[in-house]
């Protein structure tokens, strides 16, 4: 097919003469006259240019679709995702159809991989169903340079656990937008040591540390060891026939649940020594401690 632009050669064309204009499908004009008259059963050969066509479409009515109104957020936001070299989170957890993410390390734009940024204090948080989607402006900051980094994120309801070592935070994400949640508890001496010193059941979350064996129903946080095991004390359960929570609970004691049973299982320490097999169990059914 005859095109606009397309190169002439043949008898009596000169040379660089290209179609001008094309009125149909055998009647076309040069972009140059011809030379020599009228030629008769000439042979005439065209060469295709490179070029891309597309339709012309014509709107009837204003677009009101935008970047922003279908993503949410304005197309000048730096930053939407976590995944660059050296960038890294030590905790996360789905609530509410949204990813969080605690203690992360972030690279600014155009920053060189060593110049990672560490915020062991803050909260990333995804948008609503986009999982793996981060604009930099989605973060919580609940409490600044006290010391302390978030070692777990759990999940009860619509209430987001957040651990640090010392200090656990309630924070209800109920609310469908971040400026309706809210700060619900600070709990000193909640923290834990480490991320296998938390674990959700189906009816709340338990925790250890050197201060007992809490647990969190949705309401209120409760120590399950209070007045039934010595939190002060050491007894010697061979000559004084109790349980200590003293000398049981060290660095690495972690905690498990039995949905069959409704048993909390806390094994006294994960690496093997001095004695792998040393565990408590509390039994829900019955609220006592049996070692």
């Amino acid at each position: 097919r005859i095109r606009v632009g397309m190169s002439v050669s043949g008898t009596g064309i000169p040379a660089g003469a290209t179609v001008s204009s094309v009125t149909s499908d055998t009647v076309f004009e040069l972009s140059a006259s011809t030379t020599g008259g009228s030629v008769t059963n000439g042979t005439l050969t065209f060469t295709p240019i490179n070029e891309y066509h597309s339709a012309i479409v014509t709107s009837l009515r204003e677009n009101l679709d935008t970047y922003e109104t279908i993503n949410g957020r304005s197309p000048s936001v730096k930053s939407i995702s976590l995944g660059q070299v050296g960038e890294l989170w030590k905790c996360a957890v789905v609530c509410n159809r949204r990813t969080f993410l605690a203690n992360v390390k972030i690279r600014d734009e155009g920053a060189d991989i060593t110049d990672s940024k560490h915020y062991g204090d803050r909260i990333l948080y995804s948008e609503v169903n986009k999982f793996d989607t981060f604009p930099s402006y989605n973060f919580i900051d609940v409490v600044k340079g006290d010391s302390e980094e978030y070692i777990s994120l759990v999940e009860y309801g619509d209430r987001l656990l957040a651990f640090k070592q010392k200090t656990l935070f309630i924070i209800n994400v109920s609310s469908p937008q971040a400026s309706g949640w809210f700060l619900e508890k600070t709990l000193r001496y909640n923290g834990v040591r480490h991320k296998e010193a938390v674990f959700r059941t189906e009816d709340g979350v338990v925790w250890v540390n050197e201060s007992g064996c809490w647990f969190y129903n949705g309401s209120g946080v409760i120590n399950l060891v209070e007045n039934k095991l010595d939190t002060v004390n050491a007894t010697n359960s061979l000559t004084d026939g109790g349980l200590s929570w003293k000398d049981f609970y060290n660095y690495n004691t972690i905690v498990g649940y039995s949905p069959k049973y409704k048993q909390i299982i806390i094994l006294e320490d994960c690496d093997g020594s001095p004695d792998p097999m040393n565990a408590l169990i509390y039994d829900f059914r019955t609220r006592s401690w049996v070692q």
